[in-house]
């Protein structure tokens, strides 16, 4: 049965976080401030989300020119990536501390899921992971998995302050199942979402989905995967 002995990929159900940190850093040398980030976010999702792949844009300064030029990369280990992997890729291209971090986006991950025969780290691979039409289940390999998180830089001189957009999308609606199972993997993801607000210092949570609105989403019995905001 679907979220119970496989987990559903939906791709309909269009269903993110997206949380907004500000950057005291100046904009041409914010990676060391990009790093912190980039650790706390994985530590709020350590023992739930293990990244497998990477991807990461920089500008960084060009040698003899007053220009930057962008430098992009990929990080992927099937059997996973730790923290201090990724940030050594980042620190990388720093020369004494200049360089602008942009992007990193986690577009490969294992999920740590439980259906109803135990525990399973869940990926596009995985025999327990299936597209599921809302109906029935197609018999082709998911293209996403469980979970992709982004990371943005905005300095756009538009904004009162530079900031760090950090955007959490899943690609199943097994939060959202009203039994058992579906309780506790909510929980499970709860609190990876709420590490992350007050890791990050987050000064805004926004809600979008397919699934349920954001004010059914805090007003009903799903409302821990809300996690509410640390300072307005």
């Amino acid at each position: 049965m679907k979220n119970e002995s496989f987990v559903a990929n939906r791709v309909d159900i269009d269903t993110a976080w997206v949380f907004k940190t500000v950057s005291d850093a100046e904009p041409s040398a914010n990676i060391e401030e990009a790093v912190s980030l980039v650790n706390d976010l994985l530590a709020s999702f350590d023992g739930f989300v293990c990244p497998t792949n990477t991807e990461y844009v920089l500008w960084i300064p060009e040698p003899d020119s007053d220009g930057d030029v962008p430098v992009t990369g990929k990080i992927e280990s099937p059997n996973g990536l730790t923290a201090a992997e990724i940030t050594t890729e980042l620190r990388e291209y720093t020369d004494g501390g200049t360089g602008t971090f942009r992007r990193l986006t986690i577009n490969g991950n294992r999920t740590r899921i439980d259906l109803k025969d135990g525990e399973h780290l869940i990926d596009a691979t995985s025999d327990r992971y299936r597209q599921w039409t809302g109906e029935e289940v197609i018999d082709q390999s998911p293209v996403e998995d469980v979970f992709r998180i982004d990371v943005f830089y905005n300095d756009s001189s538009d904004d009162r302050c530079n900031y760090y957009q950090i955007a959490v999308w899943t690609y199943t609606d097994i939060w959202f199942e009203d039994t058992e199972l579906g309780e506790r993997n909510r929980e499970r993801l709860a609190v990876a979402l709420d590490r992350l607000v007050d890791a990050l210092d987050v000064i805004c949570v926004d809600f979008e989905s397919r699934v349920i609105s954001e004010h059914s989403l805090k007003q009903g019995e799903f409302s821990n995967l809300f996690p509410d905001r640390k300072s307005e």
